[in-house]
């Protein structure tokens, strides 16, 4: 009997060990093969599909999202039995959240291709088509997706299968978008699902039973912590004086032990929708904001129409940048006035299109140097005035706010791009003269610095090295600490300057039309503490795999990094002139008594001599104001005496 019991716990422990081995106890996720091409997969129920799912074992494993299933479905080698091809995943909600099931939002972090060793060399983020959900006692825990587009992966895997004799899939984040929430979260999966044999129907011999299996090993990724940074230079980059060269950047650390194993980065890999922002105001003068505030997002073309008049409380509005067209009109680059008359034609947008609706509006309370916005506060705005909006942009803001237009050699929209380390960036950077010849005629002087798009940060910088390593000022403490934070953890920080554009900024000036004499219109200027600016953002950056390089052998590592939406902060031009409103009404006042007790001791000492200067000034002032009264009549008298001494 006890011999019996040994087999037993034998038999037992041998179980234990294959169920570790092939990951039915581990992390891993399970899987199982779908045998038959009957049925519609996209229609089959969530409950249906995972009947035989151990929930309690995935609850005791999983803490957050995961995959807890990835179904090959109906592959085959012969092209007249690959219409029924999908692939599908499992997702396992723990906190029972409500994921958004719209088209677009949702993703999964695969490998597209792999190199002639059968590693990955490249990833993308392919778009989840929600399927349906568990209900009733398991409301919302499991949810089913589809990958879209799957049968663009059959190719691949038709060739992987000829060189190794399977299927390979390769699963680095699970990308989901939380309804209620800013942006999307990224969740690691870090698995290589590989399949052999057929679905019965799918293989060489249509009558042979499933022979399909699927084997789950761990793959290695990297997870990122992205944070954005940008830089200006001080001056224009020369296509004008309102154009300022931005340099986009974002920065993350890793681990020395890759590094180690794998070389130093010699390419990211990542995506973005780039779009460019409609003309941003900013003004510190309440009445305009005010005055502003109820006409934002709105259609006030009806502005151009000449004669067109306005309520009387409706006065405020802006003007900038003005210049003329080829015929000599005038017209300002920027601008409109809701006033209550507007000449037609007076204003016009910069590129030959009025400026119509004003999306952006913003109230700063404080001095010129307090102008800013920054990118917290641009998000925030963007967010509220997309609400109840039905036009989207990646799902979260209104279309209305942002152009297409985002500059010459830019692309608008969905961007996947590779940038090796050996990309550059020349910086151009021209500012006036400080003499008073410069400013009279426009003299500039110029500098250019060249900018890598990848930089490892091997030490900590100082504050002061703000223009080396191409981060604003209002950045640097955050980056240097960032940095300190990651040399304890043992990793490198990397910075990865991913797009050089435009920053358009030009000063704005508040005016108020008012009503004077006999009807005419007067424009009159309140102050000059406002500006107008636009600039791209790249919204949903995700980095979606590195290339590592050591000893000329290349390592491509898909990354696990939450999608961020890159906005800068909006500044005042370089050249922001902004209204002397003068000194407070205390500081005149102690000025003058200052003045004064100074001055009176002087003046009482000198009163004599003053007294005598101005008796003098005024005998000779009463001498010459009646010199020039008795003139007249003494010239008069003259020629009176002169006419009778000839008649005589």
């Amino acid at each position: 009997m006890l011999k019996n019991r040994r087999y037993i716990l034998l038999f037992l422990l041998i179980i234990f060990i294959l169920a570790t081995v092939v990951g039915w106890t581990s992390s891993t996720p399970a899987v199982f093969a779908v045998s038959t091409g009957e049925k519609n997969f996209d229609n089959t129920s969530v409950e249906n599909d995972l009947a035989d799912l151990d929930i309690e074992r995935i609850k005791a494993e999983y803490n957050d999202m995961a995959i807890i299933e990835f179904v090959e479905y109906c592959y085959s080698d012969n092209v007249f039995r690959q219409g029924n091809y999908g692939l599908y995943l499992y997702v396992y909600n723990p906190e029972r959240k409500e994921l958004s099931t719209r088209d677009g939002v949702n993703f999964v972090n695969m490998a597209v291709s792999y190199n002639d060793k059968g590693e990955p060399s490249n990833f993308e983020n392919r778009s989840l088509q929600y399927l349906g959900r568990t209900s009733g006692e398991y409301e919302k825990l499991f949810y089913k997706f589809k990958v879209k587009d799957a049968a663009e992966f059959l190719p691949v895997q038709k060739e992987y299968s000829k060189s190794y004799g399977k299927r390979r899939y390769d699963l680095a984040g699970l990308q989901l978008r939380i309804m209620g929430e800013a942006a999307s979260s990224d969740y690691g999966v870090s698995c290589t699902y590989s399949y052999t044999g057929y679905a019965k129907g799918y293989g060489t011999d249509e009558t042979v039973e499933s022979t399909l299996k699927c084997a789950v090993t761990e793959l290695e990724t990297l997870s990122l912590y992205v944070k954005s940074v940008y830089y200006r230079p001080g001056g224009f980059n020369g296509e004008n004086t309102r154009n300022q060269d931005q340099l986009n950047s974002v920065y993350f650390s890793v681990p020395n032990s890759v590094l180690s194993k794998y070389g130093s980065i010699t390419e990211i890999h990542s995506k973005w929708y780039e779009y460019r922002t409609k003309p941003i105001f900013v003004t510190s003068n309440k009445n305009v904001y005010d005055g502003l505030k109820s006409y934002t997002g709105r259609d006030i073309s009806f502005i151009y129409d000449s004669g067109k008049t306005f309520s009387s409380a409706v006065k405020y509005g802006f003007a900038a940048g003005y210049g003329s067209d080829h015929n000599g009109t005038e017209y300002a680059d920027y601008g409109y006035n809701l006033s209550d008359y507007y000449p037609e034609g007076s204003l016009a947008h910069p590129n030959g299109k009025r400026l119509t609706q004003l999306d952006w509006l913003f109230y700063v309370n404080g001095n010129v140097d307090d102008l800013s916005v920054s990118s917290e506060e641009l998000l925030t705005y963007a967010r509220t005035q997309s609400v109840g909006k039905t036009d989207l942009i990646v799902d979260k803001y209104s279309r209305s706010l942002f152009t297409e237009d985002v500059g010459t050699n830019r692309t608008a929209g969905y961007n996947n791009v590779h940038i090796g380390a050996d990309t550059k960036y020349d910086l151009r950077n021209y500012n006036i003269g400080s003499s008073l010849w410069d400013r009279l005629f426009g003299n500039y002087t110029s500098s250019f610095a060249e900018a890598k798009a990848i930089e490892a940060v091997t030490s900590v910088p100082m504050k002061a090295d703000s223009g080396k390593l191409y981060i604003d000022d209002v950045f640097m403490n955050d980056f240097i600490s960032y940095v300190q934070t990651a040399q304890k953890k043992d990793e490198t920080v990397y910075l990865f300057r991913f797009a050089l554009t435009d920053y358009y900024s030009v000063q704005a000036y508040n005016v108020e039309n008012t009503k004077a004499l006999f009807g005419i219109d007067v424009t009159s200027e309140l102050d000059k503490n406002a500006y107008l600016a636009f600039e791209n953002v790249f919204l949903d950056f995700d980095i979606i795999d590195v290339t590592f390089c050591r000893d000329g052998v290349y390592t491509v590592i898909p990354a696990v990094s939450s999608p961020i939406d890159v906005i800068s902060d909006i500044a005042p031009p370089p050249d922001f002139d902004p209204v002397d409103d003068g000194l407070p009404l205390w500081a005149i006042i102690l000025i003058i008594a200052v003045a004064v007790i100074i001055l009176l001791p002087v003046v009482i000492a000198l009163l004599p001599y003053l007294l005598k200067l101005i008796i003098w000034l005024l005998k000779w002032i009463i001498k010459a104001v009646v010199w020039i009264i008795t003139a007249p009549f003494k010239f008069v008298a003259w020629l009176v005496n002169r006419i009778r001494n000839r008649e005589k």
